[in-house]
């Protein structure tokens, strides 16, 4: 099943740190399900998030670089009933934009907080 490679969309920033993917589902029939990645530098995935067998997904970010201006890259797998895994889709880049330095510091707090309780 290694050639899925779908189509993948960003279709909204819901808050500070989660955004809204949706790609193009697998023609395959055994398809079980979707692997969302993402990561602070192109072609580098850090987070793997297994969202099941759905076609949209909200994703927290919890990546410090979103918070920092910089931009997260986001690429989505199909992986089948035996665990094999499709290649990458496309790439998507989502940015998020803070006007302060303030906010910067704040957003940093919270979600470390919320991942350090």
């Amino acid at each position: 099943m290694k050639k899925f490679l779908a189509s993948l969309f960003l279709l909204a920033a819901l808050s500070a740190r989660a955004v809204t993917l949706e790609w193009d589902i697998s023609p395959s029939p055994d398809v079980a399900g979707y692997i969302v990645y993402y990561g602070s530098e192109s072609g580098i995935y850090t987070t793997i998030v297994d969202v099941g067998n759905v076609k949209r997904a909200t994703i927290e970010i919890y990546e410090k670089a979103a918070l920092r201006h910089q931009s997260i890259f986001f690429a989505v797998t199909a992986y089948d009933i035996w665990g094999v895994e499709s290649d990458y889709s496309n790439e998507v880049e989502w940015t998020r934009k803070i006007e302060r330095e303030a906010d910067i510091d704040a957003a940093v707090e919270l979600i470390l907080n919320e991942i350090n309780p």
